[in-house]
């Protein structure tokens, strides 16, 4: 499970700084939290504050959270969402952030060599809910598509609605789309 962050996690050594004022509350008692959080991950340290009993956990909370959004980001960057998101999905806060191409999952060809991702999510998002990174164009080295894509729904519902609606589809340049449930792969014995 913790393999998604680990293999991805974003270490340029930059830290967060924040000050809080005018907190209720005995100094003593934010430095008990705070020594209990010093040194570690921004992904440990959220874990420790949400599930530690004491209630200065959530002023520091909040602190760090701040300090965490803007790390490493002035006024109108445009990472700000990317990080955002990121970090929603590491966290697990998104459903479907886990995303497998096997069940709910459709397999599209027939597209033109100009289809972005953004095209297919445009073209399937009216049939239901997809995940965070749910949609998929595959290009080529020249970086233009190569005539397939995936695209995995919430639901069961949702893809057998796309299939149905858009499968053998004729597309502008006379294309004809293909749109097929992807079937599970059985696993290697």
């Amino acid at each position: 499970e913790d393999d998604f962050y680990d293999d991805e996690e974003d270490d340029d050594g930059l830290e967060a700084v924040c000050q809080a004022r005018y907190l209720k509350g005995s100094p003593l008692l934010f430095r008990r939290v705070l020594w209990q959080i010093r040194g570690r991950s921004y992904r440990d340290a959220l874990m420790l504050l949400e599930f530690m009993p004491w209630r200065h956990c959530k002023p520091v909370l909040t602190a760090v959270q701040s300090a965490a959004a803007r790390k490493g980001t002035g006024k109108g960057s445009k990472a700000d969402m990317k990080r955002f998101i990121k970090g929603m999905q590491v966290l697990g806060a998104l459903p479907g952030a886990k995303v497998a191409n096997d069940k709910d999952c459709l397999f599209i060809s027939g597209l033109s060599p100009d289809c972005t991702t953004e095209d297919l999510y445009c073209l399937f998002s009216p049939f239901g809910a997809i995940p965070v990174n749910g949609v998929k164009a595959m290009v080529g080295p020249d970086g233009a598509c190569t005539g397939s894509g995936f695209v995995n729904f919430m639901d069961t519902v949702s893809v057998e609605a796309a299939a149905m609606h858009l499968n053998g589809t004729i597309t502008q340049t006379g294309r004809k789309l293909e749109v097929k449930m992807r079937m599970p792969t059985a696993p290697m014995a």
